[in-house]
């Protein structure tokens, strides 16, 4: 399992991957050691219950896909299938879902901590965690970038 930590200073957006092997990073821009605290066994076969960086119990899980690379499959399926589209009698486009659903099942997931945002790659499934819940999130948004509850 590698698990990405990502820098906890203001302003810096640098990360690290770890291990549970090896569970202290560097930050690449300012420096700052960046570490998590796996369980007492660390083993790939062990199941994320919480947040090994923060502690937080909340973690959703989401496909591992870069999002550049999504864009341009998007892109270079649509022109594709609008320039086949007629040769093809609509038959291109079926392809295009067949090369999304190939995907969705070739992907990995990964979890995720709603608090600190450590990604979880190659961590066991858990049951609890289950796709990103908008109103969990919003329980750990920072008030000043939200604007804060109201009469603050």
């Amino acid at each position: 399992m590698k698990i990405r930590v990502w820098c906890e200073r203001d302003k810096c957006i640098g990360f690290d991957i770890v291990t549970p092997e090896a569970p202290v990073g560097k930050c690449p821009i300012c420096g700052d050691e960046l570490k998590v605290s796996p369980p007492a066994a660390p083993d790939d076969r062990v199941d994320v219950g919480k947040c090994w960086r923060c502690g937080c119990p909340n973690l959703y899980v989401e496909k591992s896909f870069p999002q550049a690379l999504g864009c341009l499959v998007m892109v270079t399926s649509a022109a594709v299938a609008i320039y086949f589209a007629e040769k093809t009698y609509g038959l291109s486009f079926m392809g295009i879902i067949v090369l999304d659903f190939v995907l969705y099942f070739l992907v990995p997931t990964r979890a995720v901590c709603y608090q600190c945002s450590a990604e979880y790659l190659g961590a066991p499934k858990n049951p609890r965690h289950k796709g990103y819940d908008l109103l969990i999130a919003g329980k750990y948004a920072d008030s000043e970038d939200v604007g804060g509850p109201a009469g603050h």
